[in-house]
């Protein structure tokens, strides 16, 4: 009788550890895809962790320059409240430890490519920490689309100059004046022409000498 309580006490303990175990696997719930729950700005957005996104390849307008407004209130439109997909690069952070990265809506519609199509952002290249080259192809070939309709920033007219100085290194064009073009070693010096000609060719102006 004894060796049958005994036996049946074993199977209640096994039977409740299975019962234990399931529920524990059944709470376990795989992390759904992040969600943006505010803008700072026309590339900055805080997840609904708390961490912020600084996106990759492209830079907006700073706080009171034209269309800095239009860019955030078009960066909230598209990505606010919504889920997204993250995909880094080359480096996952920056040095404010911001990660960077490119952010895609239903898993297609690249936010980054949208915002320089729009004319409300411009590439801005870093060419040690962003390698993927089909996603640079499209941020280019939109800029370039943008720059030919006028659209937003570049309806902004700007002082032109007889040529424009770039560093093959850093993806950065310069007014020839300008003490970062003055400091390029000449076999990272590339002259344009045009203004155009260096953004066509995925440049960005010096935030010095703002070309």
């Amino acid at each position: 009788m004894k060796r049958r309580t005994y036996y049946f006490l074993i199977l209640v303990i096994i039977l409740g550890l299975v019962t234990i175990r399931s529920v524990f696997k059944t709470d376990r719930r795989e992390p759904g895809p992040p969600t943006i729950v505010r803008v700072l700005d026309g590339d900055t957005a805080v997840l609904d962790g708390g961490e912020e996104v600084r996106l990759l390849g492209i830079d907006t307008p700073e706080l009171g320059e034209p269309f800095a407004d239009s860019a955030a209130a078009f960066l909230a439109h598209l990505i606010l409240r919504k889920d997204i997909r993250l995909q880094h690069d080359f480096r996952k952070r920056d040095s404010y430890g911001r990660l960077l990265a490119y952010v895609y809506i239903d898993d297609t519609l690249l936010a980054n490519v949208v915002l320089v199509s729009e004319g409300l952002a411009r590439v801005y290249l870093f060419p040690d920490d962003i390698t993927n080259r089909p996603v640079i192809d499209r941020l280019i070939a939109a800029q370039r689309q943008a720059l030919a309709a006028n659209r937003g920033i570049w309806s902004v007219p700007v002082r032109p100059e007889d040529r424009y100085v770039g560093n093959r290194k850093t993806m950065r064009f310069h007014r020839p004046g300008c003490d970062g073009a003055v400091k390029i070693v000449p076999r990272n010096r590339i002259v344009f022409d045009t203004r155009e000609a260096a953004l066509y060719d995925g440049y960005s102006p010096c935030r010095t000498c703002r070309p």
